[in-house]
């Protein structure tokens, strides 16, 4: 199923800037959002968002994160960047009508134990839950910066860039249909940190 994004969540900047270090700096913007690579000075964003109990409630193992998992977390994600790798994370903000930011949460293209494939996953504050932002942010990464990795030749631990993967709990029924609207496929059921998950797949 071909899944055409709305005129207001399609991308009109994207961009791969390497620095003369060979640092990726890599930034998406549509006309609510801002998103760029993760830095060392989003801890405090970062730390917010994983030590909130209502958000990480169903988000993987379902538990707070501290300020040094979070610190080291970043730090991993900023030296992927570093090497010129895409495959990591991001920070979100919302703007608003005089382009001020707000910082929303954020997202990941990661690694997986499936060659060639890309782990998708996303997480807001709560005070933006319900606003469909969490479907604009999952078409932009699935539908604007995943073919732009693949068409650049990026390459998933040395394999070429085929699908991308996501979970979902069974009970978290907005990331479900939020996976599900953006063209992912489910193709299995497994328990998973001690609850039932969804496995979702989308060939690129």
């Amino acid at each position: 199923m071909s899944i055409v994004p709305l005129l207001e969540t399609d991308c009109f900047d994207l961009s791969f800037d390497l620095d003369a270090f060979g640092e990726l700096n890599l930034t998406m913007e549509s006309k609510n959002l801002y998103i760029r690579s993760v830095r060392q000075d989003d801890l405090d964003n970062f730390y917010s968002l994983f030590s909130d109990p209502v958000v990480m409630r169903k988000f993987a193992t379902g538990c707070t994160k501290d300020r040094d998992y979070c610190a080291s977390r970043i730090n991993r994600w900023v030296n992927k960047f570093r090497a010129n790798n895409p495959f990591s994370g991001f920070s979100i903000f919302s703007k608003d009508k005089a382009n001020r930011k707000s910082y929303v949460g954020f997202a990941v293209l990661g690694g997986s134990l499936i060659q060639g494939f890309s782990e998708y996953a996303v997480a807001l504050r709560k005070e933006f839950w319900g606003k469909g932002l969490g479907s604009e942010v999952t078409e932009l990464f699935l539908h604007t910066l995943a073919p732009a990795i693949k068409a650049k030749g990026y390459t998933v631990r040395e394999f070429s860039f085929q699908a991308i993967e996501a979970t979902a709990r069974i009970d978290n029924f907005a990331s479900n249909k939020m996976l599900q609207n953006a063209g992912m496929q489910i193709v299995e059921q497994s328990k998973q940190y001690g609850s039932m998950r969804n496995h979702y797949q989308l060939r690129l």
